[in-house]
């Protein structure tokens, strides 16, 4: 397995769980966003739309961006209104 996949951010903490794509040989990002506030979790998946994909040779690469998208996320504030 690559790098560390959970990165504390902001009261946030995001998940890295990158998806390798036979048919290109090549990982795709994908990741999860989670939030505790008292004894509850919640936590959202998100994804890139496949027209804007971005794919990536290995898979540290993928959770290295995978860990760009959460912050941008969760720096915009948008998807994280029930969370």
């Amino acid at each position: 397995m690559a790098g560390e996949r959970r990165k504390p951010y902001k009261g946030y903490v995001i998940f890295a769980h990158p998806e390798f794509l036979t048919d290109y040989q090549k990982w795709d990002i994908a990741f999860s966003i989670e939030r505790h506030t008292g004894s509850a979790v919640t936590q959202r998946g998100f994804s890139v739309p496949v027209e804007d994909k971005t794919l990536f040779d290995s898979e540290q690469e993928a959770i290295e961006q995978s860990f760009v998208a959460g912050t941008q996320v969760i720096d915009r504030g948008k998807g994280l209104e029930d969370l």
